[in-house]
């Protein structure tokens, strides 16, 4: 079945869009996008707050609340979150599902502990991956595509799925905003895993 999914990048409540993860302008308020891409038949509507972990600020849980009484479909949030007690607030508000990048990298069993909570089903682990052009090797990223893990990326795949994970969010920092669209042999190689 084909799915079609919004994310939507936030910066202080607005939607925004860079390229390589940097110059990032303001587009939009969440809300009033979520409610145009719904009424043209979204599916799904993924919403990251990108500077949450400088800003130890994540998406309003008056935000979440609002976009998912209008606009009805499943909502997944990532950004800030590190906490079981965050998650539980989350879901209450309205999200669907949970999206975690950065924390995972600190504390690896933070999956497990949410996978066997909530369920496998309710987590979504978001990896940006970054091409080194000289050696060819791809790498994982965290706080917003600054810090390089040194994590390659089918490794760490391996690695989120054995500690839970229900799925896993793609993004490659090479190819954001640059309409070139997915980094398909990466994600080729992915599916062979």
């Amino acid at each position: 079945m084909l799915r079609i999914i919004s994310c939507l990048d936030i910066k202080n409540n607005f939607v925004v869009k860079g390229i390589n993860f940097k110059n990032l302008k303001k587009i939009n308020l969440p809300f009033d996008l979520c409610k145009k891409y719904k009424n043209n038949g979204i599916d799904e509507i993924v919403l990251l707050d990108i500077t949450s972990n400088y800003t130890k600020k994540s998406l309003s849980y008056s935000s979440i609340k609002k976009i998912s009484k209008i606009i009805n479909i499943p909502i997944s949030i990532g950004g800030g979150i590190k906490n079981i007690l965050k998650i539980k607030k989350m879901f209450k508000v309205g999200a669907d599902r949970i999206i975690l990048n950065s924390i995972c990298y600190e504390n690896i069993t933070i999956i497990k502990k949410i996978s066997n909570y909530f369920g496998s089903q309710s987590l979504i682990i978001a990896i940006d991956i970054k091409k080194n052009y000289k050696n060819e090797k791809i790498f994982t990223y965290k706080n917003s595509g600054y810090i390089n893990t040194n994590f390659f990326y089918l490794d760490w795949i391996i690695i989120v799925k054995k500690m839970g994970c229900g799925e896993v969010l793609i993004t490659s920092i090479n190819n954001d905003g640059c309409k070139l669209g997915y980094d398909i042999n990466s994600l080729f190689f992915i599916k062979k895993k």
